[in-house]
């Protein structure tokens, strides 16, 4: 009876350890099932990856772009400031000129003016009056213009 009890226990383990492979076999298609998908996010993280550095030269080609953008930028800072100033000083110049020419233009009418008051001194006033009003738009007619208005480009401001 030995060998029936102890065939009747290796039975049971034998049991015992077929539903433990059932238990196990049940579970390999869900082990597939996830294995397809770790496949499958491994080929998209795969392209990805691929596209890292295609990413990283587009990356330094941007940087080189605005690097370049932002040296031309102070490039034209620089000369907007060195084109202020230039235009400055040239205002400066002629506003300088301007009183100049306002100044030899008061003096000029002072001087008709005293001329004027000599001639009304003298007979024949009202004669002398026409003569010199005469004068002054003759003098007003052949003078230079107060202001040059030729572009600087063109020449250098000529200063009389």
């Amino acid at each position: 009876m030995q060998s029936i009890d102890s065939l009747r226990e290796l039975n049971a383990k034998l049991l015992a350890e077929i539903t433990e492979l059932r238990k196990e076999n049940a579970e390999i298609p869900e082990l597939r099932e996830k294995l397809l998908k770790f496949e499958a996010e491994n080929g998209e993280l795969k392209v990805v990856n691929a596209e890292i550095p295609d990413l990283r030269r587009k990356i330094s080609e941007f940087d080189a772009e605005r690097a370049e953008l932002k040296r031309r930028i102070a490039e034209a800072l620089k000369m907007t400031e060195e084109e202020r100033t230039r235009r400055d000083a040239e205002d400066a110049k002629l506003k300088a000129r301007i009183e100049e020419l306002e100044f030899e233009f008061r003096d000029r009418i002072t001087k008709v003016e005293q001329k004027q008051t000599l001639n009304d001194n003298s007979p024949n006033s009202s004669s002398n009056f026409n003569s010199v009003a005469d004068q002054v738009s003759t003098v007003m007619h052949h003078e230079k213009p107060l202001v040059d208005t030729s572009l600087p480009e063109d020449k250098e401001l000529i200063i009389t």
